[in-house]
C-alpha cells in the first residue's frame, strides 16, 4: 500500500468496519485527516475483531463532522495596509478614532488580521490598542498601523492654541459739572484712561459709547441742548478707537442715540425721535441706508428704546410699550423690521418696565433691567429666550445697563448698591462674584466690552 490510501482499500476497510455509507470514501481522499485515518484503519484491521465496532463508530463520527467538500486553501497574504483618515487636526485633549484595513494584492480587504498601533511622538499624540488617538500637546505625530509586516500611517497635527482675547471696559464718566467723557478700563491692570473722542461743538457731551465687534472703532452719541430749547439734540458718530477717523453718521435736528453694532460690524441700530415718536432705526456703518424699522406701527402710539443685536445677527431685541402703554416690554424683530414678537407673554409682569437688554454670546439668554412697582429699585434679570423664564439677580439698590462679556463669563453693569453714586461692576451670570472697578465722586454708567489685544500671558507649549 502506498503512502496515500487508495480508495478501494479504504472502502474495503470501512466496509469491514460496518460503516454504512461508502460515499464518504471520496471525502477521505480530500480530507486533511486522510493519512492519519489510513494509519488508524490499517492498525484496526490488523487488530482484534472486537475493536472494529468501536472504530467504525469513531470513523463515522469524524467523517460526519468534517466539512471537506471544498479543498482547504492557504490564508491570503497581506500585500498592503491602509489607515483612515490620513490626516487629523486635533486640539489638545481632543480624540479621534482611526481605522486600519489589510489588503491583498488585488486590493480586497483581508479580514481577521491583528493590527498593531504605534506613535512616533507620544508627547504630542497617543494611540490606544484600538486606534483611538488623543492629542496631548502642540506638534506633529505619525500614527502607524502594522498588519502582518505591512504598515500605513496617519499624520496628527496639534496646533498651537490661539492666544486668549482680553477685553477692556469702556463707560461714561458723569461728573457733577456735566462734562461727561468716555473712559477705558483695563481689567488686566486696573488702569483707567480717557478715550480721545473730541467733537469740536461747544456745549456737547459724548455718551452711549458702543465698541465695534472687532474693537477697532466706536460708535457714540454727541448730544447738546440747542439754544433756547429744553429738548436734547444729538447725532450718531463713529471714530477709530484712537480718536482718528471721526465721522458723523446722522444729521437730523432731533436726537439720535443708543447705537448698537451688528455682529459683522456693517450696520448700526439706534433710536431716534425724528419722526415725532421714539423709533428703532438701522443705518450702514458708512452713514448710508437709514431705515425706520417701526414704519408698520401707527404714529405716536409707542415708544421704542435700547436696541441690541443677537449674536448671529438674525434678530434685534428692544423695549416697546406698543401694547402696554408706559410700561415697556422686551420685543424682538428681524433686522428689516419684520416678524415683531413679544419676548414674554402679555400677562407677564404687566406693570413692570423692561429695558437695557444684552444677549448672551450663544444667544440663549438675555440680561436686562426691570423696574418693578413691587421693588424699591431696578433689578437685573436673566431671561431664557426659548422658554421665557426669568431669574432675578438679588442685589440691593438699583442696577442698570447690563452688558454680557463676549466670552460669556461675566456681565458688566452699573449699580449704586454700595452708596449714593453709581459705579461699574462685573458679576458671574448667576449673580455671584461681584467685583467693583470704579470709585470717586463721579457717577459712572453705561459699561460696554471692548475687544483688546490678544492676551500677553504665556501659553503652555
Amino acid at each position: 500500500m502506498s503512502r496515500t490510501m487508495q480508495l478501494p482499500v479504504v472502502a474495503r476497510i470501512v466496509a469491514d468496519l460496518d460503516v454504512p455509507d461508502l460515499t464518504v470514501a471520496p471525502r477521505i481522499r480530500r480530507s486533511t485527516f486522510a493519512r492519519l485515518m489510513a494509519f488508524f484503519l490499517r492498525s484496526v484491521a490488523r487488530g482484534p475483531w472486537c475493536m472494529r465496532p468501536i472504530a467504525a463508530a469513531l470513523v463515522a463520527s469524524v467523517l460526519a463532522c468534517s466539512d471537506s467538500s471544498d479543498p482547504v486553501t492557504a490564508p491570503r497574504p497581506v500585500a498592503s495596509a491602509g489607515v483612515t483618515p490620513r490626516t487629523v487636526v486635533l486640539e489638545s485633549g481632543e480624540t479621534r478614532q482611526l481605522t486600519a484595513v489589510a489588503l491583498d494584492a488585488a486590493g480586497a480587504v483581508v479580514d481577521g488580521r491583528t493590527v498593531r498601533w504605534s506613535t512616533d511622538q507620544p508627547a504630542v499624540a497617543t494611540v490606544s490598542a484600538t486606534g483611538l488617538v488623543r492629542a496631548v500637546a502642540r506638534g506633529y505625530a505619525v500614527i502607524t498601523a502594522t498588519v502582518d509586516g505591512k504598515s500605513a500611517s496617519s499624520v496628527v497635527t496639534v496646533p498651537t492654541p490661539e492666544p486668549a482675547t482680553e477685553y477692556d471696559l469702556v463707560y461714561e464718566r458723569r461728573p457733577s459739572n456735566g462734562d461727561a467723557d468716555i473712559r477705558r478700563l483695563s481689567l488686566a491692570t486696573g488702569a483707567i484712561t480717557s478715550l480721545p473722542l473730541v467733537v469740536m461743538i461747544p456745549g456737547t457731551s459724548v455718551r452711549d459709547v458702543a465698541p465695534s465687534p472687532d474693537g477697532t472703532r466706536v460708535a457714540f452719541t454727541v448730544a447738546w441742548y440747542p439754544a433756547d430749547s429744553p429738548m436734547l439734540d444729538g447725532d450718531i458718530y463713529v471714530a477709530n478707537i484712537d480718536g482718528s477717523g471721526l465721522r458723523r453718521l446722522t444729521t437730523t435736528e432731533e436726537l439720535d442715540e443708543q447705537p448698537s453694532w451688528s455682529p459683522d460690524g456693517t450696520r448700526i441700530a439706534f433710536r431716534s425721535n425724528r419722526s415725532g415718536n421714539w423709533d428703532i432705526w438701522v443705518i450702514n456703518a458708512n452713514g448710508t441706508g437709514q431705515v425706520n424699522l417701526m414704519q408698520n406701527v401707527l404714529p405716536a402710539t409707542s415708544t421704542e428704546t435700547t436696541p441690541a443685536w443677537s449674536p448671529d445677527g438674525a434678530r434685534i431685541v428692544y423695549s416697546s410699550d406698543i401694547d402696554s402703554f408706559a410700561y415697556g416690554k422686551l420685543w424682538t424683530m428681524r433686522p428689516d423690521g419684520s416678524d415683531k414678537q413679544r419676548l414674554f407673554p402679555q400677562s407677564s409682569a404687566a406693570t413692570d418696565v423692561d429695558r437695557d437688554p444684552s444677549w448672551s454670546p450663544d444667544g440663549s439668554k438675555i440680561a436686562f433691567r426691570r423696574v418693578s412697582a413691587a421693588a424699591t429699585g431696578a433689578d437685573l434679570m436673566i431671561a431664557t429666550v426659548a422658554t421665557g423664564s426669568v431669574t432675578r439677580i438679588e442685589i440691593a439698590g438699583a442696577q442698570a445697563f447690563p452688558a454680557w462679556a463676549p466670552d460669556g463669563s461675566r456681565i458688566a453693569f452699573m449699580s449704586n448698591h454700595e452708596g449714593l453714586l453709581s459705579h461699574i461692576y462685573t458679576m458671574a451670570p448667576d449673580g455671584s462674584q461681584i467685583s467693583r472697578y470704579t470709585a470717586g465722586p463721579d457717577e459712572n454708567a453705561y459699561p460696554r466690552w471692548l475687544r483688546a489685544a490678544p492676551a500677553t500671558r504665556a501659553v503652555a507649549r
